[in-house]
Formats: structure tokens, C-alpha cells, sequence
């Protein structure tokens, strides 16, 4: 189901639409500038039209329903009104507080069941995320992230002290690095490179960048080492074929990294022959067989996905389907280019897909229909 909000975000669309009225011009604008939300409805319609020759019509019509953000969000462009610069701001505060607030419950929890089953294992990657894979909250994260360096970088620091923005932004780069998601790692660190080198806040002096984002860049590779479980999934991505198998009493077992390929390979494969897909609701049944096929039996066991969206979205929908997502992702960088937070919250999107299926859960269609609809909004 859907979340709340949404359905309340329509109910409001509806009244404003409704006390507005209808004018012509006003929708030609708004059909203007939300080219890429109306790609996103678009990839929707592809789940439709998969659903039409699906062989398991109730997984595809579970899979309609948990998407349909992705059609909600471009009428909800429609029905709300541009946001001006101040609203833009207050959503992204909002949001890093969030963040930051999650980090206290996540760790909170985390030393509490830590205490009770005598396992500093729940300090890290999937038992810290409590409800939200470690993907996905190193995503939130780093957007989070990138708004405070903006803030710290300007002078406009959280409750109006240094000390305290210099602690979130510090707090932020560790819980990431607890977060062991080495898609995480790597975002963060391509966040702070890309902000020390190519966003700099006109008048203010690059060392200032340098101060907040070099300490921090150091921060982040310490933390990592440290870390128990993430200086472990380090290096067994460097040696992924020598890494200790995830459970052993499945024949095709092995590291994160080495069944990703797996994994990649197969649905390469299935891609080859489905040229215009498998059907929504049938790609999981098809990749489990190719795994079976190849003796990768702990994949089949686990019913993995592709662990890549692009992939994913391939044996679903064929080269029409990736054709659709990387222009609904092209199409938004063009429209918001210049716009810094949109483009790294573009860039996250990106390349978390090619490390999981980020758009096959409501973590991620939420997270990336939300923020589209907000970065649209303010260049309306």
C-alpha cells in the first residue's frame, strides 16, 4: 500500500485543483515542465501493459499496486503548486533532521540489542538499518548529507552552531560507514569529492570546502576500516573470489560481490532471449530458473533479483523498459541541471541502480518519485 501521505497529498491536490479551475495555459506549462515525471508515468504504463501477458497475474497485480507512485506522483505535479524557495529549503532541513533522528533510534537500538544478545553485530549493515536496507538508508544519508555541507559550507549552521553542524555532518559520514553498504561508501565518497571540486559557493574560498570536506573524506576511510563488518565486506569485494561463501550448505554460495555477477550474468542471459521482456509479476520465476540452470541453487533458494535495476527492469520489460528509465533519469538531469542537490540525488539514483534493484521496493519508488516531484516543483 501506498503511505498516507500520498493519499493525503492527493486529497489536497484535488481541493486546490478544484478552487483553482481549469486554465489552459496553466496546463500547457505543466505539461512543459514535468517532462520527466510524464516518462515516469510512463514506465507505470509498461507494468500495465506487462500485466496483460503475465502468467502470475496476482504477483503482477501486487506489483501495480506497491508502483503506483509512479503514476501518482506525475498527477500530483498536475494538482499541487510550485514551491517557492523557502518551502525547497524547509523540505530539506526536514529531511536531514530526519535523517538524524533515525540515526539516534537506529544506534540507540542497536547498543540495546547489542547489550541483550551479547552481539556487537547489530551495530552494523542490515540489523543496524532496522527497517530499511542498508542501500537505501546510505542513499537517504548521503542526500542528507550533501544538504548540511551546502548549509555548513554557506555559514547557515544547525541551531545556529558550528559545533553542532560540524558533529551531524561527522555523525552522518560514520553511521554511513556503519551501514557497511559498499554502494554507500562509494556515493559518499563521490559526494565529497564532487563537492569540494565542483560546487563551490561564489565568494566564498575553496579552502573553506577544504576544511569541511577533507576532514570528513578522512573520516569516512577510518571509519571504514574500523568498522568491523565494513572493513570484512571491503575486502571481500576486493577478493571476491577467495571470500568465505554466505552459507555453505547451498551449492553456488558465495560472497555479496561474486553473486551479484552471478546474478548479472543470468539476467544478461534472460534479457537475450525475452528481448521485450518477461511480463510484470514474472521476472523473479524466470531468473530463479535460469539460477537453477546454472547449479547457482543459494540464489534460487534466496529468490534473488537482479541486484541491478537496469537489469531488472530488462527481463521485465526489454530494451523498451531500459530504454524508458534511463530517459525518465537523462530527461530529469537535463530539466534540473544546475540545480545541486538535484543532481546528486539524480547521481545516488543512478548508481545505486546498478548495484540493486532500487526501484523494486517502496524505499526506493518513494524516495525517487518524492524527490522528482519536489526538484520539478521548484523549477516550475
Amino acid at each position: 500500500m501506498m503511505p498516507v501521505f500520498i493519499a493525503l497529498a492527493v486529497v489536497f491536490g484535488v481541493y486546490k485543483w478544484a478552487r483553482e479551475g481549469f486554465k489552459i495555459n496553466h496546463w500547457k506549462e505543466k505539461l512543459r515542465t514535468g517532462k520527466a515525471l510524464w516518462i515516469l508515468a510512463l514506465f507505470y504504463l509498461l507494468h500495465v501493459i506487462g500485466f496483460a501477458f503475465s502468467e502470475n497475474p496476482d504477483l503482477a497485480m501486487k506489483e501495480l499496486e506497491y508502483k503506483l507512485s509512479f503514476l501518482v506522483f506525475p498527477l500530483l505535479f498536475i494538482l499541487i503548486p510550485k514551491l517557492s524557495e523557502r518551502r525547497f529549503k524547509s523540505l530539506h532541513e526536514i529531511f536531514a533532521f530526519s535523517c538524524l533522528l533515525f540515526i539516534i533510534g537506529s544506534v540507540s537500538y542497536g547498543i540495546y540489542r547489542s547489550v541483550i544478545h551479547d552481539s556487537w553485530a547489530y551495530l552494523s549493515y542490515e540489523k543496524l538499518g532496522a527497517i530499511f536496507h542498508p542501500t537505501y538508508m546510505s542513499a537517504y544519508q548521503g542526500l542528507a548529507l550533501f544538504h548540511l555541507l551546502r548549509r555548513g559550507v554557506g555559514g547557515d549552521y544547525l541551531l545556529a552552531k558550528r559545533g553542532v553542524h560540524v558533529a551531524a555532518v561527522s555523525i552522518i559520514v560514520i553511521y554511513i560507514a556503519m551501514l557497511a553498504s559498499k554502494a554507500g561508501l562509494i556515493t559518499t565518497a563521490g559526494i565529497l569529492i564532487y563537492f569540494l571540486f565542483c560546487h563551490r559557493v561564489p565568494g566564498l574560498p575553496l579552502r573553506r570546502s577544504l576544511w569541511m570536506t577533507v576532514p570528513l573524506l578522512l573520516l569516512l576511510l577510518a571509519s571504514s576500516y574500523l568498522v568491523p563488518a565494513t572493513s570484512k565486506r571491503i575486502s571481500a569485494a576486493a577478493h571476491s573470489g577467495a571470500a568465505a561463501p554466505v552459507d555453505t550448505n547451498f551449492e553456488g554460495a558465495k560472497s555479496s560481490s561474486a553473486l551479484r555477477k552471478a546474478v548479472w550474468s543470468a539476467s544478461i542471459k534472460v534479457i537475450g532471449q525475452h528481448p521485450f521482456g518477461v511480463g510484470t509479476g514474472d521476472a523473479q520465476e524466470v531468473l530463479s530458473a535460469e539460477y537453477v540452470g546454472r547449479g547457482e541453487l543459494y540464489a534460487a533458494k534466496r529468490k534473488l533479483n537482479a541486484h541491478n535495476q537496469y537489469l531488472q527492469v530488462g527481463v521485465e520489460f526489454g530494451w523498451a523498459g531500459l530504454i524508458v528509465l534511463v530517459a525518465f533519469l537523462f530527461v530529469f538531469l537535463v530539466q534540473t541541471w544546475g540545480v545541486a542537490e538535484a543532481m546528486v540525488f539524480v547521481g545516488l539514483v543512478a548508481f545505486h541502480c546498478l548495484l540493486e534493484s532500487f526501484l523494486e521496493v517502496q524505499a526506493g519508488i518513494v524516495f525517487l518519485s518524492f524527490w522528482m516531484l519536489v526538484y520539478l516543483k521548484r523549477q516550475v
